[in-house]
């Protein structure tokens, strides 16, 4: 009897202390507070990529890009690119120009990676900073990059075929990736940050050199440069002009505007040169130019020129009979110079020009 009281007794309290255990893990799961720390970090979502569907459509990240191709394709704006439309594309012209809002420029290319066939792109005046995409499109001629936010070009090392390459206005340091391009024809990288330019000393086919506004302080990279015509060095501080000297025979065009040139010596020979533009300089004596018979624009205001003589003998020998080019339909400004405009000779001089229908900025 005793024994079955004990039992009973013991029973009892191992139930109320199962349901005590009970009651409290309830209570403790009811306050338990949770880790929310994720929700401080940034967890970025990842960049939209550009892809071909399941039914082999592309499906282009860049909503701009995306727009602009349709137009390109004839394909209406809610209708999808089938990939082999991208096949028969040569060209695209997607470039805009300097009014351009920033809803209508274009980002993200890396759909272009999909048109292998591409011969020629103009996306200037866009938003784009990576140009990885491109990098094994091998039919490419000619880029055009201008007025953009790139900074690293070495994507194009390879692209063999490459004739004209335009990237004005950027942020490019480093222009040693085009060295091996030897096709290469014309290339623009105004208004950069490029100091050395040794990556051209090897491509001996360009024609169109222009490197106007940068750090460049050396020439002695073109001085094997046989082919070249035009020669863009506005804004650079030159250190030595005279390798220009070795392009006398082909030159037609050069711009020294603000190189801190003093000397024009080393041009004496350039007798091919149709447009001379050397404005911002300190710059005395220019009768080292009477052989420039080809000559059809001067441009040389803001120098330290006293003597024009050298004018009327070049028209003598039939110079600028043409409508002036950059220069506003002038064919010389000799403009902020230190010429004595009331001389005898100077009045000669400059009666002789207007006779000869010769357009002068004074």
């Amino acid at each position: 009897m005793i024994f079955r009281i004990y039992y009973s007794l013991l029973v009892s309290a191992l139930i109320l202390i199962i349901y005590s255990c009970a009651s409290t893990k309830q209570a403790s799961s009811d306050n338990k507070e949770f880790d929310l720390s994720f929700i401080d970090k940034k967890n970025k979502p990842k960049k939209k990529t550009s892809y071909v569907d399941a039914n082999d459509n592309l499906i282009i990240a860049d909503r701009v890009l995306s727009s602009r191709i349709k137009e390109e394709l004839g394909i209406p704006k809610d209708s999808l690119i089938p990939i082999t439309s991208t096949y028969r594309i040569k060209e695209l012209n997607l470039g805009l120009d300097r009014s351009a809002l920033s809803s209508q420029k274009i980002k993200n290319i890396d759909a272009l990676a999909y048109f292998i066939y591409l011969q020629k792109i103009n996306l200037s005046f866009n938003n784009i900073n990576d140009i990885t995409p491109i990098r094994n499109l091998d039919k490419l001629t000619h880029l055009n990059f201008q007025s953009n936010i790139i900074n690293d070009i070495s994507p194009i090392a390879n692209l063999k075929n490459l004739v004209d390459i335009n990237f004005y206005n950027n942020n490019i340091k480093n222009i040693d990736c085009i060295a091996e391009l030897e096709s290469l024809e014309k290339i623009n990288f105004w208004d950069n940050k490029i100091i050395n330019i040794s990556a051209i000393q090897r491509l001996t086919k360009l024609q169109t050199v222009n490197l106007g506004n940068n750090y460049i302080i050396d020439l002695y990279p073109i001085l094997d440069l046989k082919e070249l015509e035009h020669l863009w060095l506005n804004n650079n501080l030159i250190t030595n002009p005279e390798i220009i000297s070795n392009c006398s025979k082909t030159l037609k065009t050069l711009s020294l505007g603000n190189c801190g040139i003093s000397n024009l010596d080393f041009l004496k020979n350039c007798e091919n040169l149709e447009s001379l533009i050397i404005y911002n300089n300190n710059i005395k004596d220019i009768s080292c130019l009477s052989k420039l018979i080809n000559l059809n624009v001067l441009y040389i205001p803001n120098n330290d020129i006293d003597d024009i003589s050298v004018l009327a003998v070049l028209i003598n020998e039939g110079a600028f009979r043409r409508k002036g080019k950059f220069t506003g339909g002038f064919n010389i400004d000799i403009s902020s110079n230190n010429i004595n405009y009331k001389s005898s000779k100077n009045k000669k001089i400059l009666n002789y020009l207007y006779e000869n229908k010769v357009k002068v900025k004074l």
